[in-house]
């Protein structure tokens, strides 16, 4: 007999490390790239490449296995009991909602806006380049791009939030 309820625990609980850990290295990501402005388009296509290839998919998976440890074990969703599960489920979505909605449109935004910067003089590939890891080209990243990336960052910090509210309510299971 396969115990169905560990299978799912197992399946549930992998999903939540491989697809949100690496989520908590994104700012790391970024802050280099913002370090280095030649890198920045890279940096964030990195950091959109996780999202879509790992973090998304994964995520994606959870409610099965959440479904499934509900129907196993069984819970009551319902009962008073259980508002930590109904609190951990609404944040999920939320969550979901808003990735697809607001904070992937930020992060291509950023990706579009990085992707062609301004082309160096006619003659000279390589005139007007800062060094590799030199100091950002004189005045600074365009604000439009600035006010871009500020988004990102407040919506990472969204999602930040909500990731730690709902593993709160998974690990903790508050009585209220």
């Amino acid at each position: 007999m396969i115990p169905w309820v560990q299978v799912f625990f197992f399946l549930h609980i992998g999903a939540a490390i491989v697809a949100f850990g690496p989520t908590f290295i994104f700012p790391l990501i970024g802050g280099m790239g913002g370090k280095e402005p030649v890198h920045v388009n890279f940096a964030t296509r990195v950091s959109a490449a996780i999202e879509r290839r790992v973090v998304i998919p994964v995520a994606l998976t959870m409610p099965l296995s959440g479904i499934a440890l509900i129907w196993t074990l069984p819970v009551d969703v319902l009962a008073p009991t259980s508002r930590w599960l109904l609190i951990g489920i609404a944040v999920y979505v939320f969550a979901i909602a808003f990735v697809f909605l607001v904070q992937d449109p930020r992060i291509h935004k950023v990706i579009e806006m990085t992707s062609r910067p301004p082309g160096p003089p006619a003659g000279d590939p390589l005139a007007g380049a800062p060094p590799v890891g030199g100091p950002p080209p004189a005045g600074g990243p365009p604000p439009a791009l600035m006010a871009a990336v500020k988004k990102v960052q407040q919506g990472g910090a969204t999602l930040g939030i909500s990731l730690i509210i709902i593993f709160s309510m998974m690990i903790f299971k508050p009585g209220f």
